[in-house]
């Protein structure tokens, strides 16, 4: 195991990035046990949990992070996609409302949580006083 926080989460990411999720979870398990306080790393064992099916623990961390940080769009999402999985609530709807607010694009939800291969979602948001403002310049 390595012995460092960042040399565990590097190796958990590095995991993540290719779906290998057990070994994920058990590198994101090891960073945590070095750093409970680091947000990422509590984030990361949350999404791992998640992938490996271990709801319960993912939803439990989620809330735990968006506790401490209400507009962590990242929490919000697993804790969407906990729900997607156990049947909605009202808690998931307001979830998905505020994730959707953040992000509604949905552009980091699809970097998350996307299918490999699948194109990136295409950018609808705009910014009306900039478009107006844009407009004014021509």
């Amino acid at each position: 195991e390595p012995q460092t926080a960042t040399g565990a989460v590097g190796l958990a990411a590095a995991a993540a990035s290719r779906r290998q999720w057990p070994e994920a979870l058990r590198l994101y398990r090891h960073a945590h046990s070095l750093h409970p306080d680091r947000i990422d790393v509590t984030l990361g064992l949350a999404m791992a949990f998640g992938q490996v099916e271990r709801l319960d623990a993912a939803h439990t961390l989620a809330a735990t992070v968006l506790a401490e940080l209400p507009y962590c769009l990242k929490a919000r999402w697993i804790l969407v996609r906990v729900a997607a999985r156990q049947g909605p609530s009202q808690a998931a709807r307001e979830h998905l409302r505020v994730a959707r607010s953040l992000d509604p694009d949905d552009l980091y939800a699809w970097r998350w949580f996307g299918v490999p291969g699948e194109s990136p979602p295409t950018p609808q948001a705009t910014l009306p006083a900039w478009n107006e403002q844009e407009n004014w310049l021509y």
